[in-house]
């Protein structure tokens, strides 16, 4: 999260939605 706090934000993310995708992904597997 700290190393892209700009993918885990949603609100600065609209345009790339898809982006929080892969970005969940990789929390659940730290």
């Amino acid at each position: 999260v700290a190393a892209h706090p700009g993918e885990v934000c949603p609100a600065k993310w609209k345009e790339g939605e898809a982006t929080l995708a892969p970005s969940l992904d990789l929390v659940g597997k730290i």
